[in-house]
């Protein structure tokens, strides 16, 4: 049987080739394979730009049993709006009783449809990855009505989730408490993240510098779209740390709107010399700067659960990262900061680079923690759900 699976990703389309490609390394072609073990065929519904531009290959997701359904191209809730009616046709005309649907959640098209198929009592399966209360209460939007779609976006999810026939969530805990489904209805945890064995360090990163005389590498994962990753206070807590005479330095891998706007305040701050935005580059070259680092940052505003972090610690990387979503899941408590600030992120990594230790020990910890995220563990779990669902539609 078929599936539909709906996905927020922007994906790109090359007006020349025809070919579609991520637009990021967070979807890769190696996700279809999760649907297909179960689906004879996949439809992928998302967002779809077209553009004249050569993208390189390792962002090409096209697949032989994969076909991409184009939602109408919008940015924000405002372009949402304006196209508002086409996007409804479209997932309107998705709808086949013959089709087995998997909604990423939270998404505001995705909220669309659930309701369309709950409506015609056709069973869709959800898979949680965020929390909208913490995306508009991390202080990234300045519009008037933050409180009300805070607000809105967490009913409609709470509502969505509970009329869902499956939820799979990207937390153990977090989002269950918050979002919980209906009695009787089956669910697993099971991150995103695609962490095969071979991907796995044998042995955790062993520090041994002195940060005022050796240069200690910092490095971090997310997107610039928005600001939820807080790059602008990862910038600033490294501003206090030079000034304090420690040699940090700092890689961001990630794109976005936000990129040339990460870079004038590195300018505006003469940090060019310790401080660089690399952009987005292939799986195989962040694996590469993970390896090369010392230390893993995370000071998002919100999360579910970041497959970032746990790339970072099956490297055997220690990681310091802010307390929101799922990342408690992952890290120790003396690894979370205590608030999210630029002072507060620059006293807890002086905190570890100053006590080869703590850093260790943390490193450790993160590569004995990550090995209940590899890949086949968490796609025996997802395969239930998915099983469930293709039961239901027989």
């Amino acid at each position: 049987m078929r599936a539909l699976l709906l996905l927020e990703h922007r994906f790109k389309r090359n007006i020349n080739t025809g070919k579609v490609y991520a637009s990021s390394n967070s979807i890769s072609i190696e996700l279809w394979q999760r649907y297909l073990n179960v689906f004879n065929k996949l439809s992928v519904l998302a967002r779809i730009e077209d553009v004249n531009e050569s993208i390189e290959d390792k962002y090409l997701v096209e697949h032989k049993d994969v076909e991409f359904v184009c939602i109408p191209f919008y940015i924000g809730p405002k372009g949402f709006l304006t196209k508002i009616l086409s996007i409804r046709k479209v997932l309107k005309n998705c709808i086949h009783k013959d089709m087995c649907y998997i909604l990423r959640l939270p998404s505001i098209s995705g909220t669309i449809l659930s309701k369309m198929l709950y409506n015609r009592k056709i069973p869709f399966v959800v898979e949680l990855v965020g929390d909208p209360w913490e995306v508009f209460d991390s202080g990234a939007f300045q519009s008037t009505l933050v409180t009300f779609h805070k607000y809105r976006s967490t009913y409609l999810l709470k509502n969505r989730v509970k009329k869902a026939s499956g939820v799979i969530y990207v937390t153990s805990k977090t989002l269950q408490k918050k979002y919980p489904v209906a009695s009787g209805i089956p669910t697993v945890s099971a991150s995103n993240v695609i962490l095969l064995k071979e991907h796995i360090s044998e042995s955790a990163k062993i520090f041994a510098k002195n940060p005022e005389f050796e240069e200690v590498k910092l490095i971090s994962v997310g997107s610039l779209s928005q600001l939820y990753k807080s790059p602008d206070l990862a910038v600033r807590a490294i501003q206090i740390l030079r000034k304090e005479g420690f040699k940090v330095v700092l890689k961001w891998l990630g794109d976005g709107k936000y990129l040339d706007e990460m870079k004038k305040l590195v300018q505006e701050l003469n940090l060019t010399n310790h401080i660089h935005f690399i952009g987005n580059i292939p799986k195989d070259k962040v694996i590469n700067e993970l390896a090369d680092s010392d230390l893993y940052i995370h000071p998002s505003r919100t999360e579910g659960l970041p497959r970032a972090v746990i790339e970072a610690m099956a490297l055997g990387l220690p990681c310091i990262a802010s307390n929101v979503g799922g990342i408690h899941e992952l890290l120790q408590d003396n690894t979370l900061l205590p608030e999210i600030s630029s002072h507060s992120l620059a006293s807890l990594i002086k905190h570890f680079i100053t006590d080869a230790d703590k850093m260790n020990a943390a490193a450790a910890a993160n590569l004995i923690m990550v090995k209940e995220y590899e890949y086949s563990k968490l796609n025996q779990r997802r395969e239930k759900i998915y099983m469930h669902l293709l039961h239901l539609m027989k």
